[in-house]
């Protein structure tokens, strides 16, 4: 009859080929997160500016404003208001240094 060579039929164990695929993505995923942080540490954190927020109180700051008085004890919502009251000039002629009343008392602040 027919005579037809016998390919082999080998098939490679699913398995593996899984884990094969699954060690590629897994590396792939690793190269672009690795791309990514490098990138965003280069274009983004390097166009970012340390601005303190002392030159903007300085603009800012007026007879009759509200603050926020910060404390270290408490949390930042519970921190507690204060009217500016006045403010004094120190002896380089800044106001660095201001009359607040808060609900519990009249202070003297420095920034």
């Amino acid at each position: 009859m027919f005579s037809l060579e016998t390919r082999s039929s080998d098939v490679e164990d699913i398995d593996a080929i899984d884990t094969q695929e699954m060690n590629k993505i897994i590396k792939y995923r690793q190269q672009l997160r690795s791309h990514l942080r490098e990138r965003f540490r280069i274009e983004y954190l390097g166009q970012l500016q340390q601005r303190t927020l002392h030159r903007a109180l300085v603009k800012s700051l007026a007879v009759s404003n509200i603050l926020l008085l910060e404390s270290d004890i408490k949390k930042h919502t519970f921190w507690p208001l204060a009217r500016v009251l006045e403010l004094i000039p120190v002896k380089d002629g800044r106001n660095r240094r201001i009359l607040a009343c808060s609900k519990l008392s009249h202070s003297h602040f420095y920034w």
